[in-house]
């Protein structure tokens, strides 16, 4: 069979195509790696959703048609909806490439409201992107492309835009400016100056931007629609303008920083690869350098710039697509060769024109946008609850998780719940599984401490218990102890009146007999009566000094007397000693003798 121009065309364009669909891997890695590992499965599903699903159904049933439809009034197109088979296979293909740009243009939106936007308004963006703003942007634009007419009305103030520039990076920037500021920066996001959420995935982001550059050169090599002479140089630039324009922001975040920051060289190399896909048809190599090294330079200062803004753009859509499209828009005027423009225009029209453009791309593609997400945001809430933010899209809207995820649910359970006698599941194999095995050996001491804890309060309790019982006993004791005092108290008094009485009682016939032994001894002369009369009359004074002294004594247990300290002439109270009891010791056969010193 001989392959002739048609077919080799039609094989470029669908090359071209594959190209651009394996952007959506791209996409979906960047955007993976720039979330958090608890989002990260909610992006790669939206962009399966987008592209694979929602974006082609909707184009195929009317977004092609009013894309590049028969125009009215260079506004939009009135056939070609659900899109049949034609005879030509080149316009099959080129409805599979344009059908891939769709794609791109409604997956931009996603990386920009990453990890806070239900699920289900995925669905509702992809359709009003897909199905109205960018089908007619697109009309404006590329109505009549397959067959090299000019049936829009922004083509036919002679607004070029080759690869897409406008038609589908800024359309997608816009709009995803417009979803941000529906939605609002994500929780946690900013403090006092920068957003300091950072993705989980850097190395997966970095493979994302690689995959998303081999896409674009189909992206702009396949906008030529066939394979010509001109193929080479589009490759050329593309490769420059990206290459440079990561070169330039890195090199501006090394000198502003004092590091190399890896994402602005991912947001320089990609800014730089839109900026040359509108002009990337009618510049030279060295154009493509200046293109690509302004282009990381918008991205450092615009990226900056939002975040002062506080606007959360988690993949930079708005900075690389929005506003590299708008800078890619106004190159076409002021770089691009007038003469394969073919516009007719000086440069000076051409730049107002494109300028004109871009200002449409804005208002149609920003305030439509904004228009129907706000009024849809007031019907139901776009964004998540707090609680399914926190927790991550992964789980809270599809139920699925990373293992390091579902790591720090299992943690979360056993906090709320307060029971850490269940464990965490085990994985040994990955880096999570590492972590629920030293995770487990915390919960079996914290467990081993519970219970140590519990055994101790039991301790104490019946220690408790037992104080009490002493403490019961100890305060009987104190009573019966008390009364057994009242009682003590009670004899004492008892026995000191007794005393009393008993020395008054003997005072009284004492006194008598020291009266009579008195008068005997006035009576008697003879001496040995004399001499027992005084003994009568000392053993007399002797037992009545005693009988004082016990009533002495019970006065001083009783407290009515107080003692007075005198002094003793030691002698004299020996010598009485010797004289009362001397005799009766020598009637019983005993001896004693009194030393006193000599000064006593």
């Amino acid at each position: 069979m001989t392959i002739n121009a048609d077919m080799l065309n039609t094989f470029w364009i669908l090359i071209c195509a594959v190209l651009v669909i394996t952007m959506q891997a791209g996409f979906c890695c960047v955007e993976s790696g720039f979330v958090r590992s608890k989002n990260s499965i909610n992006v790669a599903i939206k962009n399966f959703v987008y592209f694979f699903c929602i974006a082609a159904a909707v184009f195929w049933l009317f977004g092609y048609g009013i894309m590049f439809g028969t125009s009215y009034l260079g506004l939009f197109g009135m056939d070609n909806f659900w899109f049949g088979t034609p005879e030509n296979p080149k316009t099959t293909a080129f409805f599979f490439f344009q059908m891939a740009f769709c794609g791109t243009a409604a997956t931009l939106v996603g990386g920009a409201v990453a990890e806070r936007l239900r699920f289900s308004f995925y669905i509702w963006m992809t359709i009003i992107i897909c199905g109205i703003i960018y089908p007619f942007m697109g009309h404006w634009v590329w109505n009549g492309a397959l067959t090299g007419e000019t049936g829009g009305w922004l083509a036919q103030l002679g607004f070029r835009d080759f690869a897409g520039s406008t038609v589908v990076h800024s359309v997608g920037g816009w709009f995803a400016l417009a979803a941000v500021m529906v939605l609002g920066p994500r929780i946690g996001c900013f403090g006092e100056k920068k957003c300091t959420i950072s993705g989980h995935d850097l190395p997966m982001a970095t493979l994302g931007v690689l995959i998303l550059w081999i896409g674009w050169f189909g992206f702009n090599g396949g906008s030529t629609l066939e394979m010509n002479a001109s193929v080479p140089n589009i490759l050329l630039v593309t490769l420059l303008s990206g290459a440079f324009g990561g070169l330039s922001a890195l090199a501006i975040s090394w000198m502003r920083l004092g590091y190399a920051r890896v994402e602005e060289l991912m947001n320089g190399a990609l800014t730089g690869l839109v900026g040359i896909t509108a002009s990337c048809n009618v510049i030279s190599a060295e154009d493509a350098v200046i293109i690509g090294l302004i282009s990381g330079a918008i991205s450092f200062v615009f990226s900056e710039l939002l975040q002062k803004m506080k606007i959360d753009d988690v993949f930079s859509v708005i900075t690389v697509h929005g506003v590299g499209g708008v800078w890619g828009t106004l190159c076409v005027a002021i770089f691009g060769d007038l003469v394969q423009l073919g516009t007719g225009l000086t440069r000076t029209e051409q730049l107002g024109v494109q300028l004109t453009g871009a200002v449409v791309a804005f208002i149609w593609s920003f305030g439509t946008g904004y228009f129907l997400l706000r009024t849809a945001n007031r019907i139901k809430p776009m964004r998540v609850s707090r609680e399914a933010e926190i927790t991550g899209l992964n789980f809270s809207e599809h139920r699925a998780s990373t293992e390091a995820m579902g790591l720090l649910r299992q943690m979360n359970e056993h906090r709320t719940s307060g029971d850490f006698r269940s464990r965490a599941s085990i994985d040994p194999y990955t880096e999570a599984g590492q972590i629920a095995i030293h995770y487990n050996q915390v919960l079996d001491r914290v467990v081993e401490e519970i219970s140590e804890r519990e055994q101790a309060e039991k301790e104490l309790n019946r220690s408790k218990f037992n104080a009490e019982m002493l403490s019961e006993e100890l305060k009987i004791a104190l009573d019966e102890s008390e009364n057994l005092r009242e009682d003590a108290e009670s004899a004492n008094q008892l026995k000191s009146k007794f005393l009393s009485n008993v020395g008054h009682e003997l005072r009284t016939p004492m006194n008598a007999i020291l009266g009579f032994s008195e008068l005997l001894k006035g009576v008697t002369r003879e001496h040995i009566q004399q001499e027992y009369i005084r003994e009568i009359q000392d053993s007399g004074k002797g037992l009545l000094t005693l009988i004082n002294d016990i009533l002495d004594l019970s006065q001083m247990e009783s407290g009515a007397m107080e003692l007075k300290l005198k002094p003793v002439n030691l002698k004299s109270f020996m010598d009485q000693f010797d004289h009362f009891y001397r005799a009766q010791a020598t009637e019983k056969g005993l001896f004693f003798e009194i030393i006193l010193p000599e000064n006593p």
